[in-house]
């Protein structure tokens, strides 16, 4: 699969893969309705006929155009991202060669998912395109008096939520969650894991450090 490229799946479709490729347990996005045995039937026969199945000997496989599934599904972490107020959901399944991200695509009939695959150092400019996030407008240098001036506010971070990160295992545990709020001074960045919360200014810097975190090991 190609950077940039999509790919859209039935929920029926997106499970299947998912149960075909290599390695153990795995976060999957969540939806209302599962799909029933008819639903699975289809989903076989449409991932056959678009060639991203196959059969080896007595069982099915993944063919080479469904392998993405396999670096999804063994990836270390995978993180749920949430925009708010307009409740748009992506799950990134963060490998050590690349990033693939699946959302739910709006349609009137049938519920479908887009998945692409993302460079690393593109992620940065996919979150703001996409109106994840808006690029931030300080540095470090630059928010040391805001800092001081809302101390207590950084000590008990409030206000209203702009993005949710939700950082998993794939297929375990929650490991932290980071929100970008709007506080009384400006926007912050806040981190909650099992050890306590942490809140600093939204700087260039700031963004930096949470995507690093969650996407990989050099900076972003």
């Amino acid at each position: 699969m190609r950077a940039g490229e999509l790919m859209y799946f039935t929920p029926a479709e997106l499970i299947v893969m998912m149960e075909l490729a290599d390695g153990g347990a795995y976060s999957m996005i969540r939806w209302d309705a599962q799909p029933d045995d008819i639903g699975l039937v289809q989903a076989l026969a449409s991932l056959f006929q678009r060639g991203l199945i196959l059969r080896e000997g007595d069982r099915l496989a993944l063919s080479a155009k469904g392998r993405p599934f396999s670096g999804m599904k063994q990836a270390g972490t995978a993180l749920l991202l949430s925009a708010m107020p307009s409740g748009r959901v992506v799950v990134c399944y963060v490998g050590k060669d690349a990033i693939w991200l699946v959302e739910p695509v709006d349609e009137v009939l049938t519920q479908r998912f887009r998945l692409q695959q993302i460079e690393r150092a593109a992620i940065r400019d996919w979150l703001t395109e996409a109106e994840f996030l808006e690029f931030p407008l300080l540095h470090d240098a630059d928010a040391a008096e805001l800092s001081r001036l809302f101390e207590d506010e950084l000590s008990e971070p409030s206000g209203s939520v702009h993005l949710r990160l939700e950082r998993y295992v794939n297929g375990g545990p929650l490991l932290c969650t980071y929100e970008v709020t709007e506080g009384r001074g400006g926007r912050l960045v806040t981190r909650r894991d099992d050890q306590g919360c942490a809140a600093e200014i939204y700087t260039d810097e700031a963004l930096s450090r949470m995507l690093t975190e969650c996407f990989g090991e050099e900076p972003i």
